[in-house]
């Protein structure tokens, strides 16, 4: 049950921080003078509300996007990695990533989805990997080195 639970936070922990980055991205001028009482009201709206634009795909046009990340994650565990989640879970971001942006390539739709000046997907999907796995590995890291302890234990 514990496995499950951490399972979870992972991947809440990626909704809140990969979509939060990518709002703050594509929104821009959120830096600009964040104190101010309009910029806090429009940032406490993006806390509250990227988290659903990551369940509805809208970053990467497909619906329910984030299942697919999740799914290949759990095959990883259960086949190839049992005892390094933190490298499925990187993995699976950089497979289904990398599948959507082909499925965006393929259908015109890379410079599309969140601009239309021609910016490619490319220049917000890339940082926001980086700061999704990076706070990842900060939050979790002593959980990810215990799993492979632990199944080191179980083996002898």
């Amino acid at each position: 049950m514990k496995r499950n639970n951490f399972f979870v936070k992972i991947w809440l922990v990626h909704l809140f921080v990969y979509y939060l980055t990518a709002s703050v991205i594509v929104k821009g001028n959120l830096l600009d003078n964040p104190l101010s009482s309009k910029k806090m009201l429009e940032i406490i709206q993006l806390v509250l509300i990227s988290p659903f634009f990551g369940i509805m795909g809208f970053l990467e046009d497909i619906p329910f996007f984030i299942l697919l990340p999740i799914s290949i994650m759990l095959a990883l565990i259960f086949t190839k990695f049992k005892k390094r989640w933190f490298l499925s879970y990187s993995l699976s971001l950089f497979i289904s990533y990398f599948i959507d942006y082909l499925y965006l390539f393929y259908n015109h739709k890379q410079t599309k989805v969140l601009f239309d000046d021609g910016y490619n997907i490319l220049f917000v999907v890339i940082p926001c990997l980086i700061v999704s796995i990076s706070v990842n590995w900060f939050l979790f890291k002593d959980k990810y080195k215990n799993i492979i302890i632990d199944n080191d234990y179980t083996k002898k």
